[in-house]
């Protein structure tokens, strides 16, 4: 971005205005985007355009997009040469739950000649590396870096964070709630972007441009005031920059076949114009007249470019299909009451194929006697609360398209074997099911009632917590020869065109291609140097060596920042580099076996293993991760200890009280000693009874942590936690559990330490069967399904309603 000399367009779902893109202890904190921005355009005529989506409610849940809008937009200065401007796209097409469709691109361009394309948003919660770390380090970490959207939040922003949020331009906290550093995990993040560079940047402008001019005409039918430029040939002049994008559009780098797909509705084909002036950019007059010719003749249909690219990778599919997505919906049959056929929001059914796709692919070698796999890697569960209507509905469409609907993946795989005569339960020979997870250990320190600063001379518990990676990727790779990476998950929304605006590429290399046997040694495939290597890098974090454990936060470094003494050692790092031995005693197979053969029967094995074998080792220690609970929110009833500052400030017993607990005892100066100890006494033990019962209601739900197994817990408590339980202001008091335990850090770290081996996990496909749902999880308004049939009807996409 800072080598920019003419235009940035940035497309996002979500952006954060004071996002850190880079993490370095310079001071001033230079990389938050909006400094990044602002030392561009008072530098330099470079003109940013920014295309969010225009969420309903700008507040949780919502995308915060009106607030990065004010931001930016505030950036522009009379004497700046550059310029930069926000538009909001609304909801994308005109069907019956209308509002649940968005602008759902992700990418970056630089003047037409580098782009940056995938799946992460510019927001706060996105940055990782392959430590995956749980545990917030807040210099890292700054505020709503601090990201869970799963776990209940409670306390207020500190003294050192209002500093920052008024020095800095950082973003007050969404919904003046923080996650608890000192007790709560942050959800790490897997996700794939590239980088591009030569002609097929030149095609993302054009969407870029296209959408920026639909959008622009919306915005000013409704607010006539609204002084945004179209972007067309004659401003791209006036930047200087059109001789730069036809300069791009005509360069030949690189060894790769890029092509650049879509999913957008014809109501926006229609908007977007037939005869767009970028096909100018093209040297070839044929090529033009060609564009001239069909863009009048698609625009009737939806493009869903994204999902016949999908489609024509996997019936090309030799070897293995690689998938890491965000959501797994597609046509299941029946399950129970409800048939996939029938829901959708305009009931005309689920329509993408990509389940129907995969099982005819396997069923293809299964008939073959060919090895063959899937790998499939989601998130444990959708972004949110486990209790939440929206998040089971959608995790309930999920295990439908994998397992249960009598359609379903997993069903269709077994009724393939039948058909050959083998067992049903080989099915898993040919899919696998993943997901990631991570663990760390957290110090909690006491809290200041009103500004809730930490007090680091004051430990009030230790806990060893865990959390899922989420996986958020939008990305098939298909026997190391093609990958396809961008914004769009498997399902209708993202994929039949009519619901969410995606972009992805598709990449074919030229470079290195060679026949090699990745596990099938009858069927040699084609191999490509961009999707091998990828594949490999990814397998390789996965397996957790890239892990650096030097780079793990320890929990009682925010003590030791702030000159205070930690009074025993926290069990650190918790996780080191995976050691080729560790590897084989589990897998049996080597590193550079699993990288070479991913379809061999005996890495499929190896890495079916080590995910059960990790699914193992976190159920042992952990009472409520992901499992085969019959009810989706049973994990939740394992949190029985309050979090101390809701109990202090929500109950009848004030922090005040708690430090005079007489005071407001009528004839109080007229009581005896005795008196007296009998009335504290007695305030004390209703007290406790407030505590106890408070651990009943939903507030402290997801902030302190579950007892872990018994094997895990103990009750010798270091001389400082016991002199800690003794403390009468339970805000500062030792936590323990009911029975007078608490976490046996060091066993149980150092036992997860040694036991697990990287990062994936086995996906509980029975997890919630029995869950209860409030109304039809078909028809909930966000649920990831669309209709297929275009409409017409009002207009659609105005901006700024």
């Amino acid at each position: 971005m800072r080598k920019a000399n003419h235009f940035i367009w940035i497309a996002d779902w979500q952006m954060s205005h004071d996002v850190e893109l880079m993490r370095t202890t310079e001071a001033g904190r230079p990389n938050r985007l909006h400094q990044v921005i602002k030392d561009i355009i008072k530098s330099k005529a470079v003109h940013v355009r920014v295309l969010l989506y225009r969420s309903l409610k700008d507040t949780v849940p919502g995308t915060y997009d009106a607030q990065a809008k004010k931001k930016l937009e505030s950036l522009n200065k009379k004497g700046y040469p550059g310029t930069v401007s926000v538009l909001l796209q609304m909801p994308t097409t005109d069907q019956n739950d209308w509002v649940d469709y968005s602008h759902h691109q992700k990418f970056v361009v630089i003047d037409g000649k580098v782009g940056f394309i995938g799946g992460i948003d510019l927001a706060n919660g996105r940055w990782e590396t392959p430590n995956y770390d749980v545990v917030v380090d807040p210099e890292r970490f700054v505020i709503n870096e601090m990201y869970n959207p799963g776990a209940k939040k409670f306390r207020g922003t500190t003294t050192h964070e209002m500093k920052l949020i008024k020095d800095f331009d950082f973003a007050e906290p969404w919904g003046d709630v923080l996650l608890d550093e000192g007790c709560q995990p942050r959800m790490p993040w897997q996700d794939v972007h590239i980088k591009l560079e030569g002609p097929s940047v030149v095609d993302i402008h054009r969407n870029f441009a296209r959408r920026w001019n639909m959008t622009h005409e919306a915005a000013y039918w409704w607010n006539k005031n609204d002084a945004n430029e179209i972007i067309d040939k004659a401003w791209l002049k006036k930047i200087k920059a059109w001789d730069t994008l036809k300069e791009a559009q005509q360069s030949q780098m690189g060894s790769a076949q890029v092509q650049i797909v879509r999913s957008v509705s014809n109501n926006h084909l229609d908007e977007e114009g037939t005869n767009p002036d970028d096909l100018e950019l093209y040297a070839d007059q044929r090529e033009r007249n060609l564009w001239k010719r069909c863009l009048p003749q698609w625009k009737n249909q939806h493009q869903n470019n994204i999902l016949n690219a999908v489609i024509n990778c996997i019936r090309s599919a030799d070897n293995y299909v690689y998938i890491e997505t965000q959501f797994f919906i597609s046509g299941f049959g029946k399950w129970g009451e409800h048939d996939s056929t029938d829901i959708g929001n305009e009931d005309n059914g689920i329509r993408n194929q990509v389940a129907d796709e995969l099982a005819k692919r396997i069923a293809f070698h299964i008939k073959a006697k060919t090895p063959f796999h899937v790998y499939l890697v989601i998130p444990a569960h959708p972004e949110g609360a486990v209790d939440a209507g929206p998040v089971w509905k959608q995790q309930w469409l999920a295990i439908a398209s994998i397992k249960h609907g009598d359609h379903g993946l997993i069903k269709q795989i077994k009724k393939s074997l039948v058909a050959a005569r083998r067992p049903e339960s080989e099915w898993n020979q040919y899919l696998t099911v993943l997901n990631m997870r991570n663990f760390g250990a957290t110090i909690q320190y006491a809290r200041h009632y009103k500004n809730y600063d930490e007090d680091f001379n004051c430990e009030i518990g230790r806990f060893v917590v865990s959390e899922q990676i989420y996986i958020h990727s939008k990305l098939l790779i298909v026997d190391d020869a093609v990958a396809i990476v961008g914004s769009a998950n498997t399902n209708d929304r993202s994929l039949t065109g009519n619901g969410d605006t995606e972009i992805a590429a598709v990449v074919v290399d030229s470079e290195e291609v060679e026949l090699r046997d990745l596990g099938s040694p009858t069927m040699k495939v084609q191999t490509r140097k961009f999707a091998r290597d990828l594949r490999r890098q990814l397998w390789t974090k996965h397996f957790g060596f890239m892990i650096d454990d030097t780079e793990y936060f320890n929990s009682g470094r925010r003590a030791e920042r702030a000159g205070a003494r930690v009074p025993s050692p926290l069990p650190h790092p918790p996780r080191k580099k995976t050691s080729e031995s560790r590897l084989k005693k589990v897998a049996g197979v080597a590193l550079d076996t699993i990288l070479d053969k991913p379809c061999s029967p005996d890495v499929v094995k190896a890495i079916q293993g080590v995910a059960a074998h990790n699914r193992q080792i976190y159920e042992r220690v952990f009472t409520h991760t992901p499992r085969n609970f019959r009810t989706f929110d049973k994990g939740l009833s394992f949190y029985t200890l309050p979090y101390p500052l809701s109990v202090d400030s929500r109950s009848g017993y004030t922090i005040e009280r708690l430090h005079n607990p007489l005071a407001d005892v009528p004839g109080i100066n007229e009581m005896n000693a005795e008196q007296k100890a009998a009335i504290k006494r007695g305030q004390e033990a209703a007290y406790k009874l407030e505590i106890k019962n408070f651990a009943k209601r939903e507030e402290h739900v997801g902030i302190v942590p579950p007892s872990l197994t018994p094997e895990f817990m103990t009750k010798s408590l270091e001389p400082y936690q016991i002199a800690a339980t003794k403390n009468v202001e339970f805000g500062r008091r030792q936590q323990v559990y009911e029975d007078g335990s608490v976490h046996d850090i060091e066993k149980a770290m150092d036992f997860l330490g040694k036991e697990l081996v990287g990062f994936f996990v086995e996906a509980p496909l029975n997890w919630g069967m029995e869950t209860k749902v409030n109304g039809d999880p078909t028809k909930h308004t966000t649920v990831d399904v669309a209709s297929n049939t275009p409409r017409k009807s009002m207009p659609v996409n105005r901006a700024e309603v």
